[in-house]
């Protein structure tokens, strides 16, 4: 009962998240989610969800969770491919494209190593690497747009609560205690806890100026 009750949690947490990036994404004409840190995840979802299918742990429900993820990861992409190019210096807004592929690709290649390399807790393992370099990519994100544009405090509590959620899961729900399940949760929660803190730090400040 408890495992089921965390991938509810880790999956229903993370789909909020997802929808709200894509929502400030809509909303504001910008993209909410580091582009690197998306191309991993994604690239992550679509092996997973092969494991998944192919009679991997997890079964119907978490068929059902990655298939969301991946469908919501999708929006995110056209919100980053509608939105991203603004962000580039206008010297190298004609590399758009090309890099931004690029790193998809990158992003495929290393996760696709992981997959045929690892055994399947390494796999998992290798998410919660996407999930540090997304939560450092998102202070950097606040940091080089010197504002809070396509980012929500919701989003970073939300995505906070589901690597909890997938921390407690990895960590202690598989038989043995996996103790690097809960290094790699416990530092991707603390720049969770950071992210959150620079913004509520910025609200003050931006509140301040009225």
């Amino acid at each position: 009962m408890m495992i089921l009750v965390l991938r509810l949690m880790c999956g229903g947490f993370w789909m909020i998240s997802y929808s709200i990036a894509i929502y400030k994404g809509i909303k504001e004409k910008s993209y909410a989610m580091p582009f690197f840190s998306l191309c991993l995840n994604i690239s992550w979802e679509m092996l997973y969800f092969k494991k998944v299918i192919n009679g991997g742990d997890g079964g119907l429900i978490w068929i059902i969770i990655d298939s969301i993820w991946l469908i919501l990861d999708a929006g995110i992409l056209i919100t980053y491919f509608l939105y991203g190019k603004k962000y580039y210096p206008d010297k190298l807004k004609k590399y758009f494209w090309g890099f931004s592929i690029s790193q998809l690709i990158i992003a495929m290649l290393i996760m696709n190593e992981f997959y045929t390399t690892y055994p399947f807790h390494a796999k998992i393992n290798a998410g919660f690497v996407i999930n540090i370099v997304m939560s450092m990519l998102f202070i950097d994100m606040l940091v080089k747009r010197n504002g809070k544009e396509g980012q929500s405090i919701i989003l970073a509590i939300t995505k906070f609560i589901g690597t909890l959620a997938a921390t407690t899961l990895s960590g202690f729900c598989f038989g043995a205690i996996s103790r690097i399940s809960l290094v790699l949760g416990g530092i991707s929660a603390i720049l969770d806890i950071m992210y959150i803190y620079l913004l509520i730090i910025w609200d003050k400040k931006e509140e301040g100026k009225k």
